[in-house]
């Protein structure tokens, strides 16, 4: 075995950052969902979530279905959406009356949470009659900071 002397005042690439991962400090794995089934209903929050003092949360995945499950009188506009803030991050649209007309969209993220930022989702539906089926999820990981 051989050692080798190293100079005191050049860190060695061996050494360790003192500051333990983002997934080593008191995380707490999270997760936001909500299943229903509507008729027409104006913007509604179906869950929210603010990360707390002291603490920053990382998207991990965002998802969202819908599925027109009986038809509407008169076609609108029907949304499912995530915001952070009050901004639009992942969004989908049913814009027909037929049955059985379905949207699907994931996204894993990569977006990262400071304390007292918050993130909601939300369904809409300007149709007349008809019901849609809508499910929305998030799961996070917060951490300490």
């Amino acid at each position: 075995m051989v050692f080798v002397a190293r100079r005191r005042d050049r860190p060695s690439e061996a050494q360790v950052s003192p500051r333990a991962m983002w997934y080593d400090r008191n995380s707490t794995f999270i997760r936001k969902t909500w299943n229903g089934l509507v008729g027409p209903h104006a913007a509604v929050t179906r869950w929210t979530y603010t990360v707390p003092t002291g603490k920053k949360t990382f998207i991990g995945l965002m998802s969202l279905t819908m599925l027109r499950e009986t038809a509407a009188t008169t076609a609108g506009e029907a949304l499912c959406y995530i915001r952070i803030q009050t901004q639009i991050v992942l969004c989908i649209g049913l814009f027909n009356a037929a049955v059985d007309t379905n949207r699907t969209v994931a996204a894993s993220g990569e977006a990262l949470l400071n304390a007292s930022e918050t993130i909601d989702g939300q369904t809409y539906d300007s149709s007349t009659g008809g019901t849609i089926s809508y499910t929305s999820a998030l799961l996070l990981t917060e951490f300490d900071v």
